[in-house]
């Protein structure tokens, strides 16, 4: 985890470890269809980020990675199968960021707060649409801001 992390207590840094799986789910399954398209493209970014953000995150990543998979698996398994039912979830959990990002200095919070929805449009993008347009679908334009996670400002 992240040094500033290591005040947040063990449910919460376990929440900010959960974000990318929720988001992954989220955006993913907004569409009733989580493909493999979606979790595949999902673990590379979590991988490619692992060597490739800055120091904090990309320590955040290294540790995300190795469970990544089996995270989602778990999280997916306690779901229900009904769309509506599943999104509202994991919008309620996503929420929940809000409280643990104001615990952090505004540049992490921030770096944190962009980087979930870079990962969000990413996912959303995995299965590339009709020859390369209208890559993400109207149900998953609907979730791909994460409107549950508060925005943050650009520290100046």
């Amino acid at each position: 985890m992240l040094t500033e992390f290591s005040s947040l207590s063990p449910e919460e840094q376990e929440l900010l470890k959960n974000a990318p799986a929720l988001i992954t789910i989220l955006v993913g399954g907004a569409d009733d269809d989580l493909s493999e398209e979606e979790l595949g493209k999902a673990l590379k970014t979590v991988r490619i980020r692992a060597y490739n953000e800055e120091y904090e995150l990309q320590f955040f990543y290294q540790r995300l990675e190795a469970e990544y998979d089996d995270q989602v698996a778990a999280i997916a398994q306690l779901l229900p199968p009904e769309p509506e039912e599943r999104l509202e979830i994991l919008s309620q959990r996503l929420a929940k960021v809000n409280a643990v990002l104001a615990k952090l200095s505004t540049e992490t919070a921030y770096a944190f707060y962009q980087d979930l929805r870079t990962f969000a449009t990413t996912v959303a993008r995995a299965e590339g649409g009709f020859l390369r347009w209208i890559t993400i679908g109207p149900k998953e334009a609907k979730v791909v801001d994460l409107p549950m996670i508060e925005p943050i400002a650009e520290p100046e």
